[in-house]
């Protein structure tokens, strides 16, 4: 699985130090590229999977209002 950061998710936190992380079910810090079972990223992967196929106006509109970035 390609791994992304999904900057317009509603659990990421904005302050400096805990950048790009999201808040598990522990309460604990996650980044957000090393979650993988995140249902956000589950819509992110069959956009791509559809945009990859067809051109798809919807999947498009969704990828860009999630502001989806693709890391390493």
């Amino acid at each position: 699985m390609t791994k992304y950061i999904v900057d317009n998710c509603p659990m990421i936190k904005n302050l400096d130090i805990v950048k790009h992380s999201c808040l598990d079910k522990l309460s604990l810090q996650i980044h957000c590229k090393n979650t993988t079972d995140c249902p956000i990223k589950q819509v992110v992967d069959k956009c791509k999977k559809t945009l990859d196929k067809i051109y798809d106006p919807l999947a498009k509109e969704i990828l860009q209002t999630l502001q989806v970035e693709e890391v390493e």
